[in-house]
């Protein structure tokens, strides 16, 4: 069973009474973990600059290649 840390619609981790809450809906968990890959940019972690989303390499650029663009999120919904 998958399990992640409840978060609200800002990104906050939810709490009730002081406690943090876990999220065990299968879905709900994907979404979470999804959000977060999509938000961390490649390099942005210092411990690992090789994590992250290409957002800046190939998105947000002049002319981007919606092919590269598909594979990439594809990639990071599979993963």
């Amino acid at each position: 069973m998958a399990s992640t840390l409840a978060t609200d619609q800002t990104n906050d981790i939810k709490l009730t009474n002081g406690r943090a809450s876990l999220e065990t809906d299968a879905l709900v968990v994907g979404a979470i973990k999804l959000r977060n890959r999509l938000q961390l940019f490649l390099g942005e972690w210092f411990l690992d600059t090789r994590l992250g989303f290409p957002w800046f390499q190939f998105v947000l650029i002049k002319n981007p290649d919606l092919g590269i663009i598909r594979r990439l999120f594809l990639k990071a919904i599979l993963a």
